[in-house]
């Protein structure tokens, strides 16, 4: 092979590399350092576990439903309260008194209480998602130290 100095360099062709004799090793062999140790496990685990929660949270916090309450006629009201007579007003403050201004309750105000204590309960698995995975990644980054070397060979007892 020419060379940019001008000199021609050998190089021997693949068949000829592949006819030399491999050179023993005289040192310990250490097979290259895996980065990904049961430490790096635990913190890629508790990075989707509280990214399952955060999103689980997310969702259901932004789908709780808001309950509107009915409105009132007050000019209706009024009216019919002008019209009553004086012992239907007693009997109706009566009533008010012994059963309160709504002795049931809405059906559709019971339904938005079931809903909202159903993904309540959802919420609550997803913040506890989120706190596990958080745990487990600071103790993944807490217990400090590289990944163990895995691979390495020590010479003969002979050989030092």
């Amino acid at each position: 092979m020419p060379c940019d100095c001008g000199k021609t360099i050998e190089a021997p062709t693949l068949r000829g590399l592949r006819a030399l004799k491999p050179v023993p090793s005289t040192g310990p062999v250490v097979a290259p350092e895996n980065p990904w140790g049961p430490r790096q496990g635990v913190m890629f685990l508790g990075v989707v576990v509280a990214l399952c929660g955060l999103a689980m949270t997310a969702i259901l916090w932004y789908q709780r439903p808001v309950f509107h309450q009915p409105t009132v006629d007050r000019g209706g009201l009024q009216e019919s309260m002008q019209k009553m007579t004086l012992d239907q007003s007693f009997k109706t403050w009566n009533e008010i008194l012994q059963h309160g201004l709504d002795p049931e309750p809405a059906p559709q105000l019971a339904a938005w209480k079931a809903q909202v204590e159903r993904i309540d309960r959802w919420l609550i698995v997803g913040v506890v998602a989120l706190l596990a995975g958080a745990v487990m990644v600071i103790s993944a980054l807490l217990s400090g130290g590289q990944p163990a070397r895995q691979g390495v060979r020590k010479p003969p007892a002979g050989k030092r």
